[in-house]
């Protein structure tokens, strides 16, 4: 699990420290991890730290990183503070719209970020949909377990090639690629035809 990674422990730690210069107090400190929020999981546990919540909480962590030599912080073109306890609000709201859809039968096991597991049960795809909102992503387990499952391709469909890029650099023996828009799906569906 995460939280017993070593980048884990660090992390912790120097949040701890940098609150701790702060504030001189431990008092505050509490104060503070009670009304701001900041979630933090590796991407790729070897090397990718990703960290979310309040602007505040997350500015104050990025500066404690460079601090303690991190060599690259950067903030990510996001629209909100997705993956952690931030969007519980949203997760609710997937998890009513999600009451009346039906899931059917699936045809291969679909490995959830949030598990970084196959998963086969239907039943169980609803609650993943709507962990995922909060939860941390465990990409780079995600693709370890595709290959272990023999993926030989992937296809990110969407706007962007980030996923692209990342599997490409944790699995190259996974011939990756991405449709950006609407005729670049089409033409990989019927590629695969």
């Amino acid at each position: 699990m995460i939280n017993e990674s070593p980048v884990y422990a660090r992390l912790t730690e120097v949040f701890r420290e940098a609150h701790a210069s702060e504030t001189g107090t431990g008092m505050r400190q509490r104060v503070y991890v009670e009304t701001s929020v900041v979630s933090y999981f590796t991407a790729r546990p070897s090397r990718d730290l990703i960290i979310a919540g309040h602007q505040e909480a997350v500015e104050r962590a990025a500066a404690a990183l460079k601090g303690r030599g991190a060599k690259l912080v950067k903030a990510l073109p996001v629209s909100a503070p997705f993956h952690c306890a931030l969007m519980a609000p949203a997760a609710s709201r997937l998890a009513a719209a999600l009451r009346d859809v039906t899931v059917g039968t699936l045809r291969v096991p679909v490995v959830s970020n949030v598990e970084a597991a196959p998963n086969s049960d239907a039943g169980r795809v609803k609650e993943l949909l709507t962990r995922q909102v909060t939860a941390p992503v465990r990409w780079e387990e995600s693709v370890r377990a595709l290959v272990g499952m023999g993926v030989k391709q992937a296809v990110e469909i969407g706007p962007g090639t980030v996923l692209t890029g990342l599997c490409k650099r944790i699995a190259p023996e996974i011939k990756a690629a991405a449709a950006c828009d609407p005729a670049q799906v089409r033409a990989l569906a019927a590629l695969a035809a």
